[in-house]
């Protein structure tokens, strides 16, 4: 069978490179080095209350948050903050009152969506 030598082009520069077994198609090489592919992050804005105690747990804040509720003095905010931390189904990543307690335990951005994170796996 004859072929045609046009099919592929030949790029002279390029030449064969060994790769790790675990690469994929989705590596990059730089010349020396195999990366591996960059993960997107993991966006978690929904917890049910259950998983959000258990972050607190794991990240030794539950009893400063209960701490914190039972110090708020105005009997209807700590109503209503007590309702969002022990009897909504679920916590959502904006919730106000989620976001209160959690600057008022000094749990940044970051942390808190870490908490999320770990809380989606309980």
């Amino acid at each position: 069978v004859e072929q045609d030598a046009n099919i592929f082009e030949v790029v002279p520069e390029w030449q064969w490179v060994s790769c790790p077994d675990e690469c994929t198609t989705e590596w990059t090489y730089d010349g020396s080095t195999f990366y591996e592919p960059i993960q997107p992050p993991i966006i978690v804005t929904q917890i049910s209350t259950a998983q959000g105690h258990l972050a607190l747990i794991e990240y030794g804040k539950y009893q400063a948050a209960v701490d914190f509720i039972n110090a708020i003095p105005d009997p209807v905010e700590k109503l209503k903050a007590e309702v969002n931390f022990y009897r909504r189904n679920d916590w959502q990543r904006d919730n106000p009152t989620l976001l209160a307690l959690a600057q008022g335990l000094g749990i940044s951005d970051s942390e808190l969506d870490q908490m999320f994170i770990f809380g989606s796996t309980q």
